[in-house]
């Protein structure tokens, strides 16, 4: 049990020098609450429970730079007598002046076992007082109250599946098409309101259902908060024209400018069927080998024969067909393993056109 002592809290409002409270009005309108790096977990009659706290050293670490900044410094005393521990805190001014004292202290004697842990808790409810922030560490007082408490690191959340942050950006970057907007790193920062690969796994999915299945009062939102990005400049996207290998002559076809042999014109109208079943357009020349680029690295014409044949071949299996891909980082730069080498993983099909798509300037054919 921590009490305070009734004759230090008589005098707790004194007048102090212009510069003392200048530098504390300063300082603690600077200061927040720390952040909370560990988790107790509590066992008791009454029941188990956990929280997260912030311990001693982070509290520290937390004001005392603020403090420093304005000429502050944190002093505590200690006093024993008997069983009965008291400490005071308080803050020194570089003027010499200083704020009255904190006084707590414990109403009873702890075991000798304890005697750190409830000095230290002490001490942060001190600095906690004086710097008027909130820590929630009472890991200390349940020990003092008989109680046992298991104190952990707080495990960081789990990284989402690389899959899933793609599933989300392909998401988002439709939604931003649908308004005529390039996605861009920041724009999907912004509807989502983090970097994607900071979310969690609750937020992707939840990112997923909203941006696939977009509400009116969705669109509004996002129309609102892109209205002054510039938008797609395209033309009136073109009929699309379906040529199949058996409409082209025996050795070569003609499809879109360039002559394409029949497994290339093939891709080429397959792949058109593709972004229409995705709900997009290709609006000119321009946006087409962009996207025969993304995909295959390469016009259609100049694409590597077994590049366009296994593409193919994966893109008839059906949507969802596992396709190998190399990581990417968010700009575009291949990810690397240990040995320095690209890293590769595995997408679906749709998953691996849908991001293609999404960093292409394509429109939105089908709201």
């Amino acid at each position: 049990m921590v009490t305070a002592e009734p004759s230090e809290l008589q005098g707790i409002l004194p007048s102090c020098s212009p510069a003392l409270a200048a530098a504390l009005v300063a300082a603690l309108g600077e200061m927040t609450d720390p952040p909370k790096t560990r988790t107790a977990k509590v066992r008791s009659d009454k029941g188990n429970y956990e929280y997260d706290y912030a311990d001693l050293p982070g509290v520290l670490q937390h004001v005392r730079p603020v403090l420093a900044k304005h000429g502050l410094a944190l002093m505590h005393d200690v006093k024993q007598d008997g069983g009965r521990i008291t400490v005071s805190t308080w803050l020194l001014h570089a003027s010499g002046d200083n704020t009255p004292p904190v006084v707590l202290a414990t109403a009873g004697g702890p075991r000798v076992q304890d005697l750190g842990g409830t000095i230290t808790y002490l001490r942060r409810y001190g600095i906690t007082a004086v710097c008027g922030i909130a820590a929630d560490a009472d890991d200390d007082a349940n020990t003092a109250d008989g109680q046992a408490a298991v104190v952990a690191p707080k495990r960081a959340p789990a990284k989402p599946p690389e899959e899933l942050i793609e599933r989300a950006r392909a998401a988002i970057d439709a939604e931003l098409l649908h308004h005529q907007v390039a996605p861009t790193d920041a724009l999907r920062q912004l509807l989502a309101n983090s970097p994607l690969a900071e979310c969690t796994v609750e937020k992707l999915e939840e990112l997923v259902a909203k941006f696939s299945a977009p509400s009116e009062r969705l669109r509004t939102w996002v129309a609102d908060k892109t209205k002054n990005t510039p938008r797609i400049q395209s033309s009136t996207p073109a009929a699309t024209e379906k040529v199949t290998p058996a409409a082209a002559p025996a050795s070569q076809a003609k499809v879109d400018g360039p002559t394409l042999n029949p497994e290339q014109a093939e891709f080429r109208t397959m792949l058109r069927e593709v972004v229409d079943r995705l709900g997009y357009a290709i609006p000119d020349d321009e946006a087409l080998d962009q996207l025969e680029r993304a995909i295959l690295g390469a016009p259609v014409d100049k694409a590597k024969p077994a590049v366009i044949t296994g593409l193919l071949g994966k893109i008839k299996a059906g949507p969802q067909t596992a396709i190998t891909r190399r990581k990417v980082n968010p700009d575009g730069t291949p990810v690397l393993g240990p040995d320095k080498k690209p890293v590769s993983e595995e997408v679906t099909v749709e998953v691996f056109l849908r991001a293609r798509i999404a960093g292409c300037s394509l429109i939105r054919s089908n709201p």
